[in-house]
């Protein structure tokens, strides 16, 4: 269940980042843990022009965890994206 928000998540989608409730952190399908995440970001868009992620953080995640995801974007010069369900 995401966090709702006015209007929807249009970009393009080059790979999903969802967090759960239980703090389960998957890159599209797969699970990984959060030590290896950028790691495998980096794998996952190497090569990848304008590489965007889709944040899909479930609601009560614990904000620390999403700005761990954006801190990696940044820092890789990824876009990011946060998915909110529309009201």
């Amino acid at each position: 269940i995401l966090p709702k928000a006015k209007g929807k998540t249009t970009n393009k989608q080059n790979v999903a980042v969802s967090i759960t409730k239980d703090l389960q952190i998957y890159i599209d399908k797969e699970r990984v843990s959060s030590s290896s995440l950028e790691a495998r970001l980096k794998e996952t868009l190497a090569g990848v022009e304008d590489p965007t992620i889709i944040l899909r953080a479930e609601e009560g995640v614990p904000i620390e965890k999403a700005v761990n995801v954006m801190d990696i974007a940044n820092r890789n010069r990824y876009k990011i994206v946060l998915a909110v369900k529309p009201e």
